[in-house]
């Protein structure tokens, strides 16, 4: 078995919960949680969590025998912020043209759907770090 320690420290950012997916199990992490962690089940160091809108985004963990590692869970917004900024100018630029406001509103979501993919992809960095 091997430990996982979720620092007290937990920055999320727009996400509310965020869920880990071991041993069939869905555990929802919590500052000051402790999990336990079968090793026969992470294979290639990868382990699985979801957030709360999204599943399946892989945690690269360095697993050595019997040590303590500790998650802080951190949110990587510059991704974000990119999208943000080209989401406002082409919706500036659509208005300059003067659509209309239906197709206006469906390309914003499509905007949206965009951001929240890329969100799945960037948004969320975990640190591993080994305690000794």
């Amino acid at each position: 078995m091997c430990y996982v320690i979720i620092k007290d420290k937990m920055r999320m950012g727009i996400y509310h919960n965020i869920n880990i997916w071991i041993d069939g199990k869905i555990i929802e992490l919590k500052p000051k949680s402790e999990i336990k962690i079968n090793k026969k089940n992470i294979k290639n160091n990868v382990l699985y969590f979801s957030t709360t809108y999204f599943k399946s985004k892989k945690l690269i963990l360095n697993l050595s025998e019997n040590k303590n590692i500790e998650i802080e869970i951190i949110n990587n917004m510059k991704p974000l912020f990119s999208i943000i900024i080209v989401n406002m100018f082409i919706i500036s630029i659509l208005i300059l043209l003067k659509i209309s406001i239906f197709y206006l509103i469906i390309l914003y979501m499509i905007f949206i759907i965009l951001q929240n993919f890329l969100i799945l992809f960037f948004g969320i960095g975990i640190e591993v770090k080994e305690i000794k």
